[in-house]
């Protein structure tokens, strides 16, 4: 596997500037629930680490929102207003719906595995099973009995034959 190959994906810094104004963009802090924002749970970490697969598209995105917002509005992303950044990939995503969409997907996929979180919304921080929760059997067994009745419908091997009593 050649060096390129094998290099781990990496975003710029002028990215990961953008890409943190976006994710408060999808899931913004929210003082009076105490909701911290998705930068505040280390989302862009989270994905470095869980996806990062996914980065170099990520940041062709963040490219292409610089560069937009430097042809439409003369001004890199990060200098324009809130109103504006808002504007502008509102727009983009209208004309192509698809914009972003990963990174708000993974995005909320890390901020509800953060304990602040989880305990903001009143939900234990833990998995949900085993602990508290029943997990009722999938096994429908009447759907099972025609199968069982049937019998073995498979060529047993030689060795299975001779431990066969």
């Amino acid at each position: 596997m050649s060096d390129a190959a094998s290099a781990k994906p990496t975003i710029s810094n002028l990215q990961r500037e953008i890409v943190s104004v976006v994710l408060d963009m999808i899931i913004p802090a929210d003082p009076l629930r105490n909701k911290p924002s998705a930068t505040d749970v280390s989302v862009l970490e989270y994905i470095i680490k869980r996806h990062p697969n996914t980065l170099a598209r990520t940041a062709e995105e963040l490219t292409e929102l610089q560069n937009q917002a430097q042809s439409e509005r003369q001004s890199d992303f990060l200098a324009l207003s809130r109103e504006s950044q808002d504007a502008l990939v509102a727009a983009m995503r209208s004309k192509n719906p698809r914009f972003l969409m990963t990174l708000a997907v993974q995005a909320t996929e890390a901020y509800y595995l953060d304990e602040r979180v989880m305990s903001s919304i009143g939900m234990p921080s833990r998995p949900p099973y085993p602990e508290g929760y029943t997990v009722e059997p999938r096994v429908n067994e009447f759907l099972l009995e025609p199968v069982r009745a049937r019998g073995s419908i498979w060529r047993r091997t030689e060795i299975e034959q001779k431990t066969d009593v």
